[in-house]
């Protein structure tokens, strides 16, 4: 193949159409759809990131996570970056939750204890609930 003797200059020409949406685009998980999956909820029903929602999925209700005595003790304090599924009703999805970052190991269990009892109000496109991957940061303050 022989190298092109002219360097093109200029832009090509755009074809005019519809723009493109990029919050269309679908955040599909990197598992096998299966009835099983996800505590069977994950039947090959989309799962939507927060910018592809016309309206996210928002916390109606939380707990405050328990600071474990231990650190709080030892003056330690931290963060946790918790990612789990909401589903169409509002609820966490069973074996959802992951732990992005964490501090200490001791916080997760708190953490976890706290998304898991917690209630949001379920993204929506359209109208229509969605199911979405939510991403949330819990800090654990030692507050004088």
């Amino acid at each position: 193949m022989t190298p092109p003797v002219e360097v093109p200059i200029g832009i090509p020409p755009i074809e005019p159409g519809a723009a493109i949406d990029p919050r269309r685009f679908v955040f599909e998980p990197a598992r096998p759809h299966c009835a099983e999956c996800v505590g069977g909820r994950d039947s090959g029903v989309a799962l939507f990131s927060e910018a592809a929602v016309d309206e996210p999925a928002r916390v109606l209700s939380q707990p405050a996570p328990v600071f474990p005595a231990v650190l709080k003790a030892a003056g330690v304090g931290g963060r946790v970056v918790v990612q789990f599924v909401v589903d169409t009703v509002g609820a966490v999805e069973p074996g959802s939750m992951s732990f992005a970052e964490t501090s200490h190991p001791a916080f997760e269990s708190s953490a976890r204890t706290a998304i898991e009892h917690s209630r949001f109000t379920p993204a929506r496109i359209r109208g229509q609930a969605v199911r979405q991957l939510m991403r949330q940061s819990i800090r654990f303050e030692i507050r004088p």
